[in-house]
């Protein structure tokens, strides 16, 4: 979960291999990330049934990237909804764990 979210279920995929950039990971790596990215965005989708995911992965500093370890973002979207500017307000822990909760069941193929 991203602590300070964007939307609310506002995940973050990060793989263990160290990379700043997606170019500087390993073929392995870079398709582990993209299959947890795409499990994780169907268990968001499934929990929290938004109508649209955004998926997003920043590479330089011109490109908006602000921590230098590939990463990619996976924003539940609603029509209306204006994204919080990223790195602005810090979530509720207690809603963080909520929507967590929800996103992990889905993911273990337990959720309503």
């Amino acid at each position: 979960m991203d602590i300070m979210p964007q939307a609310d279920g506002h995940v973050l995929v990060l793989p263990r291999e160290a990379a700043a950039e997606i170019f500087d990971l390993s073929e392995e790596g870079a398709a582990a990330c993209i299959r947890t990215t795409q499990l994780v965005a169907k268990a968001v989708k499934a929990a929290l049934n938004p109508p649209g995911v955004l998926i997003a992965q920043f590479n330089g500093r011109a490109a908006g990237q602000t921590v230098p370890h590939v990463h990619f973002h996976i924003i539940p979207r609603r029509e209306g909804e204006t994204l919080r500017p990223h790195g602005a307000v810090p979530a509720d822990p207690e809603k963080l764990r909520e929507i967590a909760a929800r996103i992990v069941a889905a993911l273990s193929g337990t959720a309503a």
